[in-house]
């Protein structure tokens, strides 16, 4: 059994490529957002449900009426866990894509942006963490060469 000679090399090799992964990931989802918000219409919308998924998720159920009056029913992008965030009945912004209406989002940060953020900000962490430990192994590489 060969044990390997430099596992922090490695290890930053793993949280680099993450951060890599994760930035991506993030890219995706912001030109995906841009993309449907270009084309995106208005509506208003009501909180008619809040149904509970696996494990302990509250998914809200929002009915909305499109610019030609077609009535349409779309589960939010994001679950809650704790407490539902709109209670039922609650009147609420929809932007939706007009040639597929059941493509349609609650206009707040969190459902429009939430993904772009989350991926943006873990892909930030390893990045950094990655480039900071290169950055500090090279200066002890550095000062030991001497």
């Amino acid at each position: 059994m060969q044990v390997s000679s430099s596992p922090p090399r490695e290890l930053l090799i793993f949280v680099l490529i993450v951060g890599l992964a994760l930035s991506v990931l993030a890219a995706y989802f912001w030109f995906d957002t841009r993309k449907f918000l270009d084309g995106a219409a208005h509506s208003e919308g009501v909180v008619v449900a809040v149904r509970e998924g696996v494990p302990t998720q509250l998914w809200t159920f929002v009915a909305f009426k499109t610019a030609n009056g077609r009535q349409v029913e779309f589960r939010s992008k994001r679950p809650d866990s704790v407490s539902p965030r709109f209670p039922i009945g609650t009147r609420v912004d929809v932007l939706y894509d007009p040639r597929d209406p059941a493509n349609a989002r609650i206009n707040s940060l969190i459902d429009i942006w939430g993904l772009t953020i989350a991926f943006s900000a873990l892909g930030v962490v390893f990045l950094g963490l990655g480039i900071a430990v290169s950055l500090l192994g090279l200066g002890i590489l550095r000062r030991n060469s001497m």
